[in-house]
């Protein structure tokens, strides 16, 4: 067993502080991506969560993966989840994963129906891996795991530094937090041009 063979790839975008998100405005656009077929994968339903404290908020379900407007760590953010086995290597699903988190983020910032468009930061992402039998939560994962982030990571932030913020714990799922110490204060968009 490898934590390369694990295509269950989360990663979470955060929203900007002093931005606002209403959670009520977002349920119809939700129902709209899916009607229009916004997003080029088969998506399903959308569940309100809104009230169990932290946790995942808005759910967009698909097939293949989830979409969440989640508050599970206390911060409201844009996290994707990718459920079902997707692109071939886990290279190449890192890079989609990214691709589908910050396209969706894209869209919510240029939604017309909001009373203000929210902006999400990209100084700070959380990465997870949801399967623990293939990428238990240990020195060995980070190690397999942290050379194919850095590199996704040099691609999107040629100029910043960034440091990788992780815990061990075998009781949770393998995460780390993307931190970008310094260089340009970067935009979603710009990433999502990036890849």
């Amino acid at each position: 067993m490898h934590a390369l063979e694990a295509h269950q790839l989360s990663l979470k975008i955060y929203l900007e502080d002093g931005s606002k998100l209403d959670l009520d405005s977002v349920i119809p656009v939700f129902h709209r991506w899916i009607s229009e077929k916004i997003l080029d994968e088969m998506i399903v339903d959308v569940a309100d969560y809104q009230h169990i404290k932290e946790g995942p908020a808005l759910l967009l379900a698909g097939i293949d993966a989830n979409y969440y407007l989640d508050t599970t760590d206390g911060a409201l953010g844009m996290m994707y989840t990718r459920k079902r086995k997707g692109p071939a290597t886990f290279s190449e699903g890192l890079r989609d994963a990214f691709k589908r988190v910050l396209g969706a983020c894209l869209l919510l910032e240029n939604e017309s129906s909001f009373e203000s468009a929210p902006r999400f930061q990209v100084r700070v992402i959380r990465f997870q891996i949801h399967n623990r039998l293939l990428a238990p939560n240990d020195e060995m994962t980070y190690a397999t795991v942290v050379p194919e982030l850095d590199e996704i990571l040099l691609e999107l932030f040629p100029e910043s530094t960034l440091n990788i913020s992780y815990q061990k714990n075998p009781q949770e799922l393998f995460e780390v937090f993307l931190v970008v110490e310094d260089g340009p204060e970067e935009r979603v968009e710009t990433l999502l041009n990036r890849l």
